[in-house]
């Protein structure tokens, strides 16, 4: 885990709930991100790697760290960072 990503987010996205009610979790990502202050970050919960949003948000020149929950291997840990 990088340093950046330590500590507590400012957002936690529940990307698995947001899909199911129809919604894609990239726009509120985005918009989070460029409200927020640099050395803040964002988590994205998802039970799956989000490929399309991970490149999108390094595309965008943010930071990003993506790792299976320790605790939950269904689990899949997002961090976005400024």
């Amino acid at each position: 885990m990088p340093d950046w990503a330590k500590g507590k987010p400012e957002l936690i996205i529940d990307g698995v709930e947001m899909l199911n009610r129809g919604e894609h979790p990239l726009g509120l990502a985005m918009q989070t991100m460029q409200k927020l202050e640099p050395g803040k970050f964002i988590l994205l919960k998802t039970n799956f790697e989000p490929a399309p949003l991970i490149e999108q948000m390094i595309n965008a020149g943010y930071k990003v760290h993506h790792s299976v929950n320790k605790n939950n291997a269904q689990e899949r840990l997002t961090f976005i960072g400024k």
